[in-house]
């Protein structure tokens, strides 16, 4: 399991459910640079923590690989609307 991708990506999802978000952090975190579901998690917890700029980073990342993805555009734009505002104050 800890050896194929699919494995880590299932161990993350493990920890997430029973709660250790620590250890599911952790694991996304080194699964970035390899899946897309990593950079999803990060990206939805960059958005939660209003960590605008990791969040954008993570959603500009995302729509280079979907870059049809509506939902991906609503959420960058709100990202840099967030941005925006933050700059205004």
């Amino acid at each position: 399991l800890a050896e194929d991708l699919a494995g880590r990506e299932s161990l993350a999802r493990i920890a997430l459910a029973e709660g250790d978000i620590e250890l599911a952090d952790r694991l996304y975190g080194l699964l970035q640079d390899q899946s897309p579901e990593a950079v999803s998690y990060l990206a939805r917890k960059a958005y939660a923590d209003k960590n605008w700029t990791q969040a954008r980073e993570l959603t500009e990342q995302l729509l280079l690989m979907y870059p049809d993805s509506p939902i991906l555009r609503e959420n960058l734009d709100k990202i840099i609307g967030e941005q925006n505002s933050k700059k205004a104050s």
